[in-house]
């Protein structure tokens, strides 16, 4: 009986170490692996950028459809005046002695036949897109056009001031004008030219040049205005 319980008690453990040996190994638990492209492994997010949003205004590449003169609108608009029989000594305009240009001779009889502002402006395109004058460089506008209507109010302007001595009044218009510091900017649209410019925030479209004098480090030419254009306004 003893040998018997003996024997089964071997037997049973040789079973148990039979089955633990048996128990399949346990497999590691493996990371997956991260596969990174070689070509942004290294890279690291850019921050973003503010867009920066800045006005550019490009310079005309067509030739202008008429002709110009640098000559000083100051000398037109004596001349004209001379030819209405008025003494504009106050101009101090060298070498006005009365109508010479085409186009002093055309404003002239216009005045004289009381052709209405804009016909006598129709009349001055018609002649310089023919080639028959020559436009001041001061009058061209930022579209391409001619200013005739700034010529006319100049020579009306300096007929009152030869008449009772008093300067004409600066016609400041109520928007355009962003002041930095003590300097007054303008930004120019496309109907303006210098002489339009001058005439409303400098007292006299006579001062153009002036005006272009204050502005040559960003204007190759009197007659190359464009819309957009940021101007220093020059103090009288």
């Amino acid at each position: 009986m003893i040998r018997f319980v003996v024997g089964l008690f071997i037997f049973a453990v040789l079973l148990c170490a039979y089955i633990v040996s048996k128990q399949p190994t346990p497999y590691a638990r493996v990371a997956p692996e991260v596969v990174r492209n070689d070509a942004t492994a290294d890279e690291t997010p850019a921050e973003a950028t503010p867009e920066v949003v800045e006005t550019v205004v490009t310079a005309p590449t067509q030739p202008l459809p008429f002709r110009t003169t640098r000559d000083p609108l100051t000398l037109t608009v004596a001349n004209v005046l001379i030819g209405l029989n008025l003494a504009p000594t106050h101009l101090n305009a060298t070498g006005a002695r009365g109508p010479e240009s085409a186009l002093e001779i055309l404003v002239l009889q216009a005045i004289q036949a009381r052709i209405a502002d804009q016909n006598i402006s129709a009349m001055v395109t018609e002649a310089a897109l023919a080639g028959g004058l020559l436009v001041p460089d001061v009058l061209v506008t930022a579209d391409r056009k001619i200013d005739t209507q700034a010529l006319l109010d100049e020579i009306i302007s300096q007929a009152a001031v030869t008449a009772d001595g008093q300067p004409p009044a600066a016609q400041v218009a109520p928007v355009g004008i962003v002041w930095i510091g003590e300097n007054a900017f303008y930004t120019v649209i496309e109907t303006d030219s210098l002489a339009r410019i001058a005439a409303y925030y400098l007292g006299s479209a006579l001062h153009a040049d002036q005006l272009f004098a204050a502005n040559a480090n960003v204007m190759q030419a009197a007659d190359q205005i464009m819309a957009g254009q940021t101007l220093l306004l020059p103090s009288n």
